[in-house]
């Protein structure tokens, strides 16, 4: 089992008020015990020595004159005992004990046992530290892990699903769907005055000043003078 698939097993599993301090995995070697040879019955009447009918002994299975060949010894592949350690500080009694159980739902581990805890204080903070004991299974399979589903954020495809959507697409990139992506809604339209409807809808003067409108003389009073 590689040991990055077993970290990422305990860090997956390990609840968030929950801190490592110590993560040590020591392996021994097992020394594999040989057999020692039994004596078979058929095997010594039927491989020794024939005498022949023209006088004389014969070898048995090994050919004409040559001795049966020894057996290969059968070679065994190494096997290993791994021993895992971890020293941790966490919240409360209650968030190593939810550890602790998923520790031991974890396919990889077995024998997984709470050695200690103890409290302590860090940065003016007491804490509850612990010291848990696994060993790492003998028959222990890294493909027997799930693997983690990827996260969606926003509505965005993940990874995969790009990569099929741009094979897909003959090598261009889509446009990513919008379902999922918040909007930004439009702005409130600010207060106008009164005349601001009837400016709505007008062309556009540019920088021409307004005409000025004309103004009305005023009539005339008798004898010719203006009032």
């Amino acid at each position: 089992v590689p040991r990055s698939v077993l970290l990422a097993e305990i860090v997956t599993r390990m609840p968030a008020r929950v801190t490592l301090l110590e993560v040590n995995l020591e392996s021994r070697r097992i020394r594999a015990t040989i057999p020692p040879p039994t004596n078979n019955p058929a095997q010594g009447r039927s491989g020794g020595s024939v005498r022949s009918l023209r006088g004389g002994a014969t070898a048995g299975r090994g050919g004409r004159g040559q001795p049966e060949a020894p057996a290969r010894p059968r070679i065994e592949p190494p096997r290993f005992e791994s021993t895992l350690t971890l020293v941790g500080v966490a919240s409360a009694n209650n968030d190593i004990a939810d550890f602790l159980q998923e520790l031991k739902r974890c396919p990889l581990l077995e024998e997984v046992d709470l050695q200690y805890i103890q409290a302590t204080v860090i940065d003016t903070t007491e804490r509850r530290k612990f010291e848990i004991h696994a060993r790492l299974r003998p028959d222990a399979d890294a493909t027997l892990v799930a693997m983690a589903q990827p996260t969606r954020l926003n509505g965005l495809p993940t990874p995969a699903e790009m990569r099929d959507m741009v094979g897909g697409a003959g090598g261009v990139a889509p446009t990513p769907p919008t379902g999922g992506i918040p909007t930004p809604a439009p702005a409130p339209a600010q207060a106008q005055g009164p005349g601001a409807a009837e400016s709505e809808g007008a062309p556009d003067q540019g920088n021409k000043p307004a005409s000025v409108p004309d103004v009305p003389e005023s009539p005339a009073a008798p004898g010719g003078g203006m009032r």
